[in-house]
Formats: C-alpha cells, structure tokens, sequence
C-alpha cells in the first residue's frame, strides 16, 4: 500500500475542515475551530493503486502558523484553501510559504462555491509558479457536496500515480566504461 501525505492550508475561516470532514464522511454541521492541526487517515482505491492518504488540516489563524512548516515537510499534496465568496485572497502568500517543501502536487482550491458565482482569475497569479515546474491544479468545490470535495483530492492523487508511472517508464541511464589494454613498451626498440 502507497502512504500519500496530504496538508490543507489556507487563512482562518475559508473552511478547511469543512472541506476535509466531507472528505472523510464526516458532519460538516458545528464543526469547531482548528487547534493547532488535526490528523486524518482514509484507505482509497484509485487508478489500481490501494493507497492510505494521511491528511494533515491546519489551522488558519497566524498564531498556528509557526507548527505548519513541520506537517508541511513531506507532503507529496498541498491543498492551498481560499474562500471563493471573498474578493481578496491570499493565494500568493501562501504559495512563497509552501515555496520550500517541494510537494508533488498544489491544489489551489476555492472553497463556498455554493455561496457565490464570482470567479477568481488564478492564471496570472500562478504562471511565476508553474515557471518551477510545480503542478499546480485548480479549483472550486463547496464542501455540502461531497463529490466535488471527493474529485479535488482524487485529481492530485491521480497526478502522483501518473508521475510515478512515468518516472519508472524512463530508461535508466548508465554509462559503460570500456578498460583498453595497457599497452607495454619494450625497452630500448
């Protein structure tokens, strides 16, 4: 079985946990505020692949944000969260603080869909990004309806298989070192 390590993150209030309790078939009705981090751990079946995805959600609130950095290392998939129904966000910000930890995947995905249709432009904010290589996926989804919460995480893990796959396609490269025969002089010829 895969272990795929997934972090949720964004600014206080956008609804992390909403998106993460639906995600585990959990009530997303009187959900509290996240202390701190909470731990998440499901079994899933996908693209013939049995994996066990760990999900890390942390809290928004900027007194928490020094722990973040530590569930951070090793994840393979950020899912950067911003409230859809809000004009400003933070996506940049939080895009230069995951910077560093490498994931495989950064879902940018805008949350309370269901509660708005204003639209983000996401593509000039991250074009620099997506310069590094990074596969950057995005968005929208309302966690009251379970399959788009289920389709967000399924299409980052689906870009992991894919890379995996991929990465192992390749050839190996090898370099072959060919020992010539010493040649011997002869003394005084």
């Amino acid at each position: 079985m895969k272990r795929i390590k997934c972090c949720i993150i964004g600014e206080p209030g956008v609804g992390k946990t909403s998106f993460v309790h639906s995600y585990m078939d959990k009530d997303i009705e009187n959900i509290q505020t996240t202390m701190g981090v909470d731990f998440f751990s499901k079994s899933v079946y996908i693209k013939d692949t049995h994996i066990r995805l760990v999900i890390w959600d942390t809290a928004g609130a900027e007194r928490y944000q020094s722990l973040t950095p530590s569930y951070l290392r090793d994840s393979q998939i950020i899912i950067i969260a911003y409230d859809i129904s809000k004009k400003d966000i933070s996506i940049i910000k939080w895009l230069n603080f995951v910077e560093s930890y490498n994931p495989k995947v950064i879902c940018i995905t805008g949350l309370k869909n269901d509660l708005t249709s204003f639209s983000h432009n996401l593509t000039d904010i991250i074009e620099p990004w997506k310069r590094n290589n990074w596969k950057i996926i995005t968005s929208k989804c309302t966690s009251r309806q379970k399959s788009t919460v289920k389709l967000v995480i399924e299409n980052a893990i689906k870009e992991i298989i894919e890379k995996n796959h991929t990465r192992e396609k390749k050839p190996e490269k090898f370099t072959i070192y060919v020992k010539r025969p010493h040649k011997t002089r002869k003394c005084c010829t």
